[in-house]
């Protein structure tokens, strides 16, 4: 019987340091509860501003969209042709009495190809697209 009594103090004394050990930590928790908080607040904050400046790049990123096509609209596809044959290096004087336009005896008028100018304003607007990605993305990703 007597060490039935002894197993059973022991078992108290074990819940009582395990008790101990518990509030002890609890303790500590509350004395860095503030910490934790502060920090919680200024990481909540910084989120808020990377978002904010996310928001504000895009609204920018659209509105360089909006006037790009405005400018695309209002200016015409030009034509452009690229000359199939070479154009001759040097091009003798014209005498007075011929047409500036006219060819030089024993030359052909060189050839010109088909319009170019819908492919090369397409690969400019295709440029222009990227190029304003390519922006947004170095404003977004540069420190506040």
């Amino acid at each position: 019987m007597i060490w039935g009594k002894f197993v059973l103090g022991a078992l108290a004394l074990a819940a009582l340091a395990a008790m101990t050990v518990v509030i002890l930590r609890w303790h500590r928790a509350a004395q860095e509860l503030p910490l934790v908080q502060a920090e919680y607040r200024r990481y909540v904050e910084k989120t808020r501003l990377a978002a904010e400046h996310e928001r504000d790049v895009v609204r920018k990123m659209a509105d360089e969209n909006k006037i790009l096509r405005e400018t695309r609209a209002a200016v015409p596809v030009r034509i452009v042709r690229v000359p199939i044959s070479p154009v001759p290096a040097t091009v003798p004087a014209a005498s007075s009495g011929s047409a500036p336009s006219a060819p030089v005896a024993g030359e052909l008028p060189p050839v010109l190809g088909s319009d170019i100018g819908p492919r090369l304003y397409s690969l400019a607007d295709a440029g222009d697209a990227i190029a304003t990605r390519l922006r947004g993305c170095q404003q977004t990703m540069s420190p506040q």
